[in-house]
């Protein structure tokens, strides 16, 4: 089977980018030693790097997060919709921020619209498209990746992170997700 040429979607704590190069080969031959119909699973998938490179055909992601689940289910089945809703919230980004800079630990960092959109996902947005790019903004401005949800609200509660260029997947990036994930 072919590689895999998807990055993951976001980033993630813990997540495994780094170790692709060190156990691709083994579960490929693994995988192959199953035969065709060979599954392969990755629990507590997180921005599931090592699915990604993969790129094989039979694949069951699964993780303990419903944000996690979610985001990727609505990639899946509405692939567009998320970048669009993505799109609008990335654009925003630069004019919202520009004007809201604060010291932090010595550096400056941008947030009100990160805030806002933290707020508005533990709103309870009910249209899925809508909270798989909300994940995915937060998860882009958050800070190193992290998913910390509160254990009162059930609302993510990660602080700006200070990236200078947040990385968000492209809509590209979602369609070719949907159809290795079809």
């Amino acid at each position: 089977p072919p590689r895999g040429d998807l990055r993951p979607l976001f980033r993630f704590n813990g997540g495994k980018t780094r170790l692709v190069p060190f156990v691709e080969t083994g579960l490929r031959l693994a995988l192959l030693r199953g035969g065709p119909g060979a599954t392969y699973h990755e629990p507590f998938c997180g921005g599931a790097a090592v699915a990604l490179a993969l790129g094989w055909p039979r694949t069951v992601l699964s993780d303990a997060s419903p944000h996690v689940a979610e985001t990727y289910g609505a990639a899946r089945d509405v692939p567009s919709l998320v970048a669009e809703h993505l799109a609008v919230l990335a654009g925003l980004t630069p004019e919202d921020d520009a004007d809201h800079t604060f010291a932090h630990r010595g550096r400056q960092v941008r947030g009100p619209a990160f805030h806002a959109a933290r707020a508005l996902h533990a709103d309870g947005v009910r249209d899925p498209a809508a909270r798989a790019a909300l994940f995915l903004y937060l998860m882009a401005r958050g800070f190193n990746g992290l998913l910390r949800v509160s254990r009162k609200t059930g609302a993510l509660n990660v602080p700006c992170g200070d990236l200078a260029v947040p990385r968000y997947p492209t809509a590209d990036e979602l369609r070719a997700y949907a159809r290795l994930a079809a």
